[in-house]
């Protein structure tokens, strides 16, 4: 196995343990109120293709997720 292999293999892996882990943390802001269904179905799909984004993308969508949200105030202040 190379090394570019291995580095790429535990990249995905690193990157489905933190989409996983977003998912149950927003799961449980949904089980407290804090986010609705439709809320928590939207951030999960905007999770599950986080690759496609860079970090200004991925900000922007969230804001349109989340419009009061305070990402809102970081992404413009870039």
């Amino acid at each position: 196995m190379t090394n570019q292999y291995r580095s790429t293999a535990e990249s995905k892996k690193i990157d489905m343990k933190l989409a996983l882990q977003f998912k149950r943390e927003y799961k449980r802001v949904m089980e407290e109120g804090g986010i609705t269904a439709e809320e928590y179905k939207q951030v999960c799909e905007l999770i599950e293709d986080l690759g496609k984004y860079d970090s200004q993308e991925f900000g922007e969508k969230l804001v349109e997720i989340f419009p009061d949200s305070p990402v809102k105030e970081l992404i413009e202040n870039e």
